[in-house]
């Protein structure tokens, strides 16, 4: 089976760095590479199978958010690929980081 595309908008790819920036700081580089590859693992069965997540109805009818270890990712299903808008800490308050117009808007 083809594994569908998925995308990280720049608020995610910003949201991945200072992931990055945190594990690598307080636990070392190993430990962020292993986690970075269990997330593209985790973020490539979430674009496979986007209906996992549980659907935020009063955003869009294709937001979604998942929740993982110590952080929940946020993502828009599409017809052809699957766009991560933000991946942001159990603690952090969503309405203030995802899901921005522009991110719903543009291709």
């Amino acid at each position: 089976m083809a594994k569908t595309p998925f995308l990280l908008r720049g608020h995610a790819r910003a949201d991945l760095v200072a992931i990055r920036k945190y594990t690598v700081e307080i636990w070392g580089n190993d430990r962020w590479l292993s986690y970075k590859k269990v997330l593209l693992q985790k973020l490539q069965t979430l674009a496979d199978h986007p209906e996992m997540g549980i659907q935020l109805k009063d955003v869009a009818d294709n937001a979604y958010r998942f929740p993982l270890k110590d952080q929940v990712v946020y993502y828009l299903k599409r017809k052809s690929d699957v766009v991560i808008v933000g991946i942001l800490s159990n603690s952090m308050a969503p309405e203030q980081h995802v899901l921005r117009q522009q991110d719903l808007t543009q291709d």
